[in-house]
């Protein structure tokens, strides 16, 4: 009986410090996204519409982040840069730490004619996922907003960090 207790405490303690186990080359949060960055992957953020209409599009692919922005009464914008393969994998980290492939809208709440509907976008390999946000045509739990939030807030934080009009 105590060789078998032992036995039992050793594969617990291995199981918690994952003795035994080669690193996956995939997320074990439930995730299916790719630890590492895939090549030729593209990251997006868009946001249209509202009570001034205007069109707001980052995208990060290759090596370069691209702003796109008109409409509304705002001057139009719109400018490329090159930005490093460490930034890049950063935002692609962020899209991975904040699960955004497991993410899902909830049922529509309603309509509205005059809100922003937000869209971000990932696209490798054979993988393709958008998630529309959009607060009560395509409303996201509050933890799925947060995670959303924290991916758009890295997009655009690295966007700002390479506008040429900054401040």
């Amino acid at each position: 009986m105590k060789i078998v207790n032992t036995l039992i405490y050793i594969t617990i303690v291995a199981s918690l410090f994952g003795c035994g186990n080669s690193q996956s080359e995939y997320s074990t949060t439930g995730s299916e996204f790719p630890n590492k960055m895939p090549e030729n992957i593209v990251m997006s953020y868009r946001a249209f519409g509202g009570y001034r209409p205007i069109t707001y599009e980052i995208r990060i692919s290759d090596k370069s982040i691209s702003v796109d922005k008109h409409g509304g009464e705002d001057n139009p914008e719109k400018w490329t840069e090159t930005i490093s393969s460490k930034e890049k994998t950063e935002i692609y980290e962020t899209f991975v730490r904040n699960e955004f492939d497991l993410i899902e809208n909830e049922k529509a709440k309603g309509y509205s004619s005059d809100t922003v509907t937000e869209i971000i976008k990932i696209h490798f390999e054979e993988f393709t996922k958008a998630i529309e946000y959009e607060e009560r045509e395509k409303p996201l739990s509050k933890q799925n907003l947060t995670r959303f939030r924290n991916i758009v807030k890295a997009i655009e934080t690295l966007a700002k960090s390479h506008d040429r009009n900054r401040t």
